[in-house]
């Protein structure tokens, strides 16, 4: 299943519930045995802004999974298998022998942290306890600030989605994912918190919530088991709308992703600008900028983002964008990690806070508003948080960064003490 950059509705960050993010659409059929549903197609071509774009990516979709039909068929047939029932009952029992046994090998015990979110004007805490008991697993985010009325509350299904992921990451990444992995796994969050709103909650930015659900369980296990989690990343994913008229008067909608720095992991820096948790790329700048009438002048690593440590965070970059419109641009941004920079972990430093501009002057970190023809818009996105106390980096590794440019002389004397300055007298 794929997103689609636009679905109706408005992509408003001041949506105070879930009727003012748009219509409902209840489970309904696209297609009946292959044939498309002219009804619901109807209603989406009345209400996308792009019609045309998005029920192209929806049918791209169905010849993906006709494809994917045949294939399988084809190998049923081949092999003379009827169903794959036993072949997968199966798989799903050994993932679950295998996840089992990852979490009996660890000691029981309840294993707590809290990380503070952005957000809008209040301030909110995802609290975090990760207990086990045997081969049983809970994860339970009870002291979570309740639900606000702005579209980052975490739909209980997102919050089971991105907490299971962090530890299946932690205690059984090799294992494919299946259901039987997640079958020790039991997460639990109260109704009405920020993990588990009440309908009509508003929830369009959810991820800027669910996000953080990996860094905190990380940080929850880090003194379990250090050698499997990694530092604070980047994240929530950075990205911005934009949508206006071309300049043959086509509408456009188009969403770009600008990735922060990842966070340090056990016994290697962090990469630079790797998203995470969300598995995100963007399209090249050149397709990009022959869709839109937006010419991006930048895009370059930020020196000293990536937060200090035996091992360093990763980069941040800066991006930048040149409004070429000859009529405004509608823009719209759902940013985090501008208040409280991604963590550093075991003694590790943070990474940097993220940044917005137009025309050279600070912007909201959420908000949707009307670029003019030329404006310039700069987006300088986190730095992935370092991982072990900075004194025991490597000094040939601190060395390359500054030779690089990835960490200035000044940032390395700062941060890294003793050993950046033996570090300059080989620069």
């Amino acid at each position: 299943v794929f997103h689609s950059v636009d679905i109706g509705g408005a992509p408003s960050v001041n949506a105070r519930d879930s009727y003012e993010e748009g219509l409902t659409i209840p489970v309904s059929k696209i297609a009946r045995e292959g044939v498309e549903n002219e009804d619901v197609i109807a209603f989406l071509t009345e209400n996308l802004r792009a019609p045309e774009e998005t029920l192209g990516d929806i049918r791209a979709q169905f010849a993906a999974y006709e494809l994917c039909i045949s294939r399988l068929l084809k190998i049923l047939d081949d092999e003379e298998i009827e169903d794959l029932t036993i072949l997968v009952d199966e798989i799903l029992n050994r993932s679950e022998i295998a996840m089992r046994a990852a979490i009996e090998a660890v000691p029981d015990g309840s294993y707590r942290d809290e990380i503070m979110i952005d957000g809008f004007d209040e301030l909110l805490t995802i609290c975090c306890e990760v207990k086990i008991s045997g081969s049983d697993l809970l994860v339970d985010f009870t002291g979570t600030s309740p639900q606000i009325n702005r579209p980052i509350n975490s739909v209980l299904n997102y919050t089971l989605a991105y907490s299971a992921y962090a530890i299946k990451c932690a205690f059984d990444p090799v294992t494919p994912n299946n259901d039987g992995s997640f079958r020790p796994i039991a997460i639990t969050a109260p109704e009405g918190c920020l993990l588990n709103p009440i309908r009509p909650a508003p929830i369009w930015a959810r991820h800027l919530a669910g996000h953080y659900l990996p860094p905190v369980i990380f940080s929850a296990l880090a003194k379990l088991m250090p050698e499997r989690v990694i530092a604070d990343c980047g994240s929530p994913v950075w990205n911005v709308y934009f949508s206006g008229k071309q300049l043959n008067g086509q509408r456009f909608v188009k969403m770009f992703f600008m990735n922060g720095g990842h966070g340090a992991r056990p016994h290697q820096d962090g990469p630079a600008c790797l998203s995470f948790p969300s598995n995100i790329a963007t399209v090249p700048i050149e397709q990009f900028e022959n869709s839109v009438p937006i010419l991006i002048t930048e895009k370059a690593l930020i020196a000293d983002s990536g937060g200090a440590g035996k091992f360093r965070g990763g980069p941040a970059q800066r991006i930048s964008f040149n409004i070429t419109a000859d009529q405004p641009i509608s823009m719209t941004i759902r940013h985090e990690r501008v208040k409280f920079p991604p963590r550093g972990l075991l003694g590790g430093l943070p990474g940097s806070a993220g940044r917005e501009y137009v025309n050279g002057k600070r912007i909201a970190a959420k908000i949707r508003m009307d670029l003019q023809p030329n404006d310039l818009v700069t987006f300088e996105t986190p730095g992935g948080g370092g991982m072990g106390p900075p004194i025991e980096r490597d000094a040939g590794m601190l060395r390359a960064d500054i030779q690089s440019g990835l960490v200035t002389p000044e940032a390395a004397e700062r941060d890294y003490g003793s050993p950046a300055k033996e570090t300059k007298s080989y620069a």
